[in-house]
């Protein structure tokens, strides 16, 4: 086994110390997107001497650097021979683990796999399940250069794309219906990265060829607003960017559709976790939105309340006209900035725990927008919304004339969907029991 030398090492004590303290397994990804990778699984699956020896390395290796267990990242088998050889390998791997002294029978084992019956055909799921602990559903990288069309990174729903129907939904449904993987042992997986298309100029966009690369979130947020204006997809539930000058989208993820995944995959499908590819593509100025909202909503989905991180702290939000316009903009103070940053509000979210919500008339039509934070994503939202729909008496009411006709509204938390709505108004529903209602 060859583990990349660093710097930083590979082989963290200190990590793996911290993480036992708190409970916390870590275990080691093995092979990778690479075809050397791929050949180095293929000849050792396919030799009985060579998976003993590669089970006995991977137990000697866990044991040394103190990992709990080993992830198998085969990208992937391509024949009916590798399907089988790849059960025979991962058997050989447990039953090693298995027999060897404490701590090894509780490491775990786990598999990356796709989402499709493209490459996961050769995955014999019904003889893997027996070993393997759970499957990381790589549930990204759903259009890119080699698709034929510009379409998004991995929407939640298909939403309007006129070609395929690539979706976090897709995924699952084929690893939990198709194949009849036991939801609880898939855990999805979360991209902190996007793709960007700088040879289109609207959403689903034919091309050919098609030109696309990776771009890490931390490089795409700050784009918005400068010189891009973000977009939300709402049949797909993810957000996109267009540029203002001219060819340009970038697909991507933000705080709201990594948190609506998570409540689909958890809450919705009854997933056994999420995951996210990978942890640093959105740290940037000392936080992690995304990994921030991905908490949140894990913890929303399991019924918890988040607890705010001293990182999340001190921010102030002011509101006010800043640029002249005749609407109200939303300021918000980042101490790890140490300055303001002034948004003018179209659909847009940010902020954290510790702002205080603020209304005004976002849009300049002469009513008042709903403010919220809503802590199970830590992130701000404004919305104009317009549709009547009524609670019970169990529900929160907050009134107000949301809709200049002098009358008042009713902001209805209703308890039995977990959702705001607003008596009077359009766009059904959203939020979630944490919101805190501004009117």
């Amino acid at each position: 086994l060859l583990a990349p030398a660093g710097p930083p090492p590979y082989l963290e004590p200190e990590l793996i110390a911290n993480a036992h303290a708190a409970g916390v397994r870590v275990i080691a990804s093995v092979g990778g997107w690479d075809e050397a990778a791929d050949a180095n699984f293929r000849a050792i699956a396919a030799s009985a001497s060579l998976r003993s020896a590669f089970a006995g390395n991977l137990e000697a290796f866990c044991r040394a650097y103190g990992y709990d267990g080993v992830d198998l990242d085969w990208e992937s088998p391509r024949d009916a021979a590798d399907r089988a050889n790849q059960t025979l390998m991962v058997r050989a791997i447990r039953e090693t683990f298995s027999a060897a002294s404490s701590p090894a029978p509780s490491w775990s084992l786990t598999m990356a796999v796709g989402g499709s019956d493209w490459s996961g055909r050769w995955n014999d799921y019904a003889a893997l399940d027996e070993y393997i602990s759970f499957y990381n559903l790589m549930a990204y990288d759903g259009h890119g250069d080699w698709s034929g069309h510009m379409g998004h990174n991995e929407p939640l729903e298909p939403g309007g794309d006129p070609y395929d129907d690539v979706s976090v939904h897709a995924s699952v449904d084929y690893l939990a219906v198709a194949r009849a993987v036991p939801p609880a042992k898939i855990v999805l997986g979360l991209p902190f990265y996007g793709y960007r298309w700088p040879t289109v100029e609207t959403l689903y966009e034919a091309c050919s060829p098609c030109h696309a690369y990776q771009e890490d979130y931390h490089a795409i947020a700050p784009l918005i607003g400068a010189g891009w204006t973000t977009r939300w997809d709402s049949a797909a539930s993810v957000p996109y960017l267009t540029r203002d000058d001219g060819e340009g989208v970038i697909s991507y993820d933000d705080g709201l559709s990594i948190a609506a995944k998570v409540d689909y995959g958890i809450a919705g499908r009854g997933l056994g976790g999420v995951f996210a590819w990978e942890i640093s593509a959105d740290c940037a100025d000392g936080r992690q939105p995304l990994l921030e909202a991905m908490h949140g909503a894990v913890l929303g989905a399991c019924g918890l309340s988040p607890t705010p991180t001293p990182s999340m702290r001190w921010h102030i939000a002011e509101s006010g006209d800043y640029d002249g316009d005749g609407t109200s903009d939303l300021a918000v103070f980042r101490p790890s900035r140490g300055g303001w940053m002034v948004r003018e509000i179209t659909r847009d979210c940010f902020g954290s725990s510790s702002d205080i919500p603020l209304c005004g008339d976002y849009n300049g039509d002469g009513t008042t927008e709903y403010g919220f934070f809503r802590p199970s994503v830590c992130l701000w939202a404004i919305k104009n919304v317009t549709c009547r729909h009524f609670g019970t008496a169990a529900d929160i009411v907050v009134s107000g004339d949301y809709d200049g006709d002098g009358a008042c509204e009713l902001g209805i938390f209703r308890g039995s969907s977990g959702l705001w709505s607003i008596a009077g108004m359009t766009r059904v529903c959203f939020g979630s029991a944490g919101d805190l209602p501004i009117p």
